[in-house]
């Protein structure tokens, strides 16, 4: 029988996930998906850190180089512009060459075209080295993105998210923070570029060396043996293995692991059951694709498309240059428009005269704070991201992050004491950091795990494309025309997000592992936390449960009492023959299982139409 969800509309049925996913799934979080998280974090911090790149180079090259604020903000268009359109490219080369060798690639690429920018003679150079950046920044985010999301087991990818995010701006305040030393130190902009290479180099390094490629993406290739190994190096990492000798798991692996005792290798699960899922592999077409996009509702992908240009025209517009602008442009403020000697605040009442047009507004140190205190909001978006799901719900709270942002914007066209100004800076970097990082959540639940990296790299391009435009309104017409205008259409624009977030539907599209489908229970299933806790301590695996994972039985940890470690609850699945179909495979294992009327002889007949289902 049909399921249906609140609303009345048909749910998909559970699917079962794929092998590499169930085993990372069995392993859980540990050690090693922290590793990755802080390398890939630096590596997504690229996007940041070019918003403000841009926003403290701007000012330094039009006092520099006499440059108009049309040039300013083409530089911006360049760098964005490569990173959309080296979007694609590079991510069917991190398809064929592999995700880990692309993003190492990109990254060495990215400092090595810094370092040129650094000492580039003129514009033409600067702007043809910044596009060209922009095809290798578009390059590591979606080898980075891939990478992390086939790495991460499916319960903690909203908490690993998050944490990428953080680190991200956390990269950005240490980008600020160098502006603002080289203004102290009385360094000029070119000094400023070569040292914000630093975190590219330490990111290489770790790249290089703490981490390996994606056991899916191995797995995908039909390199079995290689992506065993790296699912046994993430089990040694995560200590989900014991140190002692299983004489029924084969001993395979490199020389460090045999050296370290360690016999455990989960190549033969893989082995045994790769030419069962080759099917899953190879249904996989455009129309499939199209289908899972637009099949049940042609709007949302649209919508979300949207809700990321705005979250892009946002973050970097309102909340990167604003408080850069802000800080050395003469302004009319909201409270003078009602004073009768007040200066109008038409765009033809604003145009600059032939003598401010020969002025140059430097970035100075306020301006440099202001940004700094920015940056600093994004720290906060993992708790403010938190409660206001903790508080609305994970649909509801998009909608509140774009309303109080909203309001937020609309204080900052007041003029205000710099240190107010500076917390107004700080508090709405902090939500909209926070609503974009919850929009992103959303669309990875809302879509298929085939689709999944499809319409986040969708989002992300309809992100950029918001950062294009922001600069030609936040920073062209905010000079040459008018700074109030500009603030208000930016909360605008984050008024028509808030009006357009509660359209969005509940997703119900679920994705569940083998492991949790076949061990459930209970009539219903617990409704799980959007955030989940990733520092709950796992026990060291024991022998027989370490045997029993690598022969490809399905072990219930959560049977296992606390004070007895060795009594996990196996599940011994039936024949592995390609030529049993899963559905038979199931209906044998469960009618072995010891409860009566768990399943019904018409099983296989009522299930077999979603046999081929990836």
């Amino acid at each position: 029988s049909r399921q249906f969800d609140e609303m009345g509309e048909a749910v998909a049925p559970s699917r079962k996930a794929p092998l590499v996913e169930t085993i990372l799934n069995e392993l859980g979080f540990g050690w090693y998906q922290a590793r990755v998280i802080i390398i890939l974090g630096v590596a997504h911090s690229t996007d940041t850190m070019e918003t403000i790149i841009q926003a403290i180079l701007g000012p330094s090259l039009r006092c520099n180089w006499q440059l108009s604020p049309d040039y300013v903000a083409l530089l911006t268009t360049l760098v964005f512009l490569g990173s959309c359109i080296g979007a694609v490219p590079m991510g069917f080369a991190a398809d064929t060459f592999g995700r880990q060798k692309m993003c190492l690639f990109s990254c060495i690429a990215l400092m090595y075209l810094s370092w040129l920018c650094a000492i580039t003679p003129t514009y033409p150079w600067m702007a043809a080295l910044r596009f060209i950046s922009g095809i290798f920044i578009g390059g590591m985010l979606n080898a980075g993105s891939s990478l992390l999301s086939e790495t991460m087991p499916a319960p903690y990818q909203a908490t690993g998210q998050l944490i990428t995010y953080t680190f991200e701006t956390l990269i950005g305040v240490i980008t600020a923070g160098i502006g603002l030393g080289c203004l102290l130190g009385h360094l000029n902009w070119r000094y400023f570029v070569l040292f914000t290479t630093a975190p590219l180099l330490l990111c290489s390094i770790g790249l290089t060396f703490f981490t390996q490629e994606s056991p899916v993406y191995l797995y995908c290739k039909h390199r079995t043996i290689e992506a065993a190994e790296v699912l046994d190096l993430i089990a040694i990492t995560n200590n989900r293995m014991p140190k002692q000798s299983l004489p029924a798991c084969a001993a395979v692996g490199d020389r460090r692991k045999r050296k370290s005792g360690y016999t455990f290798s989960f190549t033969g699960r893989l082995v045994h059951t790769d030419e069962t899922e080759e099917f899953r592999l190879e249904k996989y077409g455009v129309k499939e694709v199209l289908v899972l996009l637009f099949g049940r509702r042609p709007w949302l992908l649209p919508l979300l498309l949207i809700l990321n240009f705005l979250w892009g025209f946002i973050l970097y517009g309102g909340a990167t240059i604003l408080p850069v602008e802000l800080a050395v442009t003469p302004r009319t403020c909201l409270q003078d428009i009602t004073s009768p000697n007040a200066t109008s605040f038409l765009p033809t009442d604003q145009l600059p005269s032939a003598g401010d047009a020969e002025c140059c507004y430097p970035l100075k140190e306020e301006g440099y704070r202001s940004l700094l205190a920015s940056a600093s909001g994004g720290l906060l978006s993992f708790p403010v991201a938190y409660l206001f799901v903790s508080l609305f719900g994970r649909r509801w709270s998009i909608s509140v992050s774009y309303l109080a942002v909203t309001i937020f914007l609309f204080v900052e066209a007041f003029c205000l004491p710099n240190t107010v100004m500076n917390f107004i800076f700080f508090v709405t970097r902090a939500v909209a950091s926070a609503g974009y990082s919850l929009t992103n959540i959303y669309m990875s639940s809302a879509f298929q795990a085939r689709v999944r990296s499809l319409v986040s790299g969708l989002g992300a391009a309809a992100y950029r494309v918001g950062i294009l435009t922001a600069p030609y309104l936040g920073q062209v017409f905010l000079q040459q025309r008018s700074a109030l205008i500009a603030i208000l259409l930016f909360s605008l624009s984050a008024l028509l997000g808030a009006l357009l977030s509660p359209c969005l539907p509940r997703t119900d599209v679920r994705v569940e592992s083998s492991a949790s489908a076949e061990m459930s229970t209970g009539a219903g299933t617990k409704r799980k936390p959007v955030f989940r806790n990733i520092f709950k301590h796992r026990a060291r695996m024991t022998a027989e449960e370490a045997a029993a994972m690598a022969a490809g039985q399905l072990v219930d940890f959560r049977r296992r009492p606390s004070t007895q470690r060795s009594r996990a609850v196996y599940y011994s699945p039936a024949s592995q023959s390609p030529t049993v179909s899963v559905v038979e495979r199931t209906y044998s294992q469960m009618q072995n299982r010891p409860l009566e009327d768990l399943v019904h002889a018409d099983f296989v007949n009522r299930n077999s139409t979603f046999e081929i289902d990836a």
